[in-house]
């Protein structure tokens, strides 16, 4: 069994709004939501059960900061 969401977990101040970006590697956009600071580390859950086998990138950016990170999806 495999697990069909990918977990975040991040910190922002109450108010502070970030975008999370899921893409795959040619860089199509699968989905992207923006996220809103509740003041302090937070969890957000993405499903990505549709999405076939492969790499994928996922992209996290807040006020200046960007973080980018690759992973795999193999069920």
């Amino acid at each position: 069994m495999y697990n069909e969401k990918v977990t975040l977990r991040y910190y922002l101040e109450k108010g502070q709004k970030a975008r999370l970006r899921f893409s795959n590697l040619t860089g199509s956009v699968i989905t992207q939501k923006t996220l809103v600071g509740e003041g302090g580390w937070q969890q957000d859950q993405t499903d990505l059960s549709h999405q076939p086998n492969g790499a994928y990138l996922l992209r996290f950016e807040a006020d200046k900061r960007t973080i980018t990170r690759k992973f795999m999806i193999v069920k």
